[in-house]
């Protein structure tokens, strides 16, 4: 399948992929720190917790593009709108403020939209910015 890469930030998605996988983020200088309960979000495959370019990021992992824009977007906002703890670790807590559905991944980005972006970027499915 050839990728569809669209840069939409206002809509905040970058490719209708249904293939990504956390070693595709891994590969590209994703850390993965910590597999989350993924039984609070529906029709998720997996949920990480780690840090791309010393920010905090949540993957997590759709069967499809379909299922993560149908499934991920709504408590992907939820989050941010509540600007929930969303992990502990050593004391230090994240919040999110912005998020990103790549493929069928959704991320949730710590500060800024650029966090996610910038991972994106590196994988080549964003033009650069």
């Amino acid at each position: 399948m050839i990728p569809l890469v669209v840069h939409l930030p206002a809509e905040r998605v970058v490719t209708n992929l249904d293939d990504l996988s956390i070693s595709s983020f891994a590969r590209h200088g994703f850390k993965q720190v910590k597999e989350l309960d993924k039984n609070y979000l529906e029709g998720v495959q997996e949920v990480w917790f780690g840090y791309y370019d010393k920010r905090d990021l949540e993957i997590r992992i759709y069967d499809s593009h379909k299922a993560a824009l149908q499934l991920g977007v709504k408590p992907a906002r939820e989050a941010i709108d509540n600007n929930k703890v969303v992990f502990n670790t050593s004391n230090k807590y994240s919040g999110y403020a912005d998020y990103l559905v790549v493929g069928n991944a959704v991320l949730l980005c710590q500060r800024e939209l650029a966090s996610c972006l910038n991972l994106t970027k590196t994988m080549g499915l964003l033009e650069p910015f």
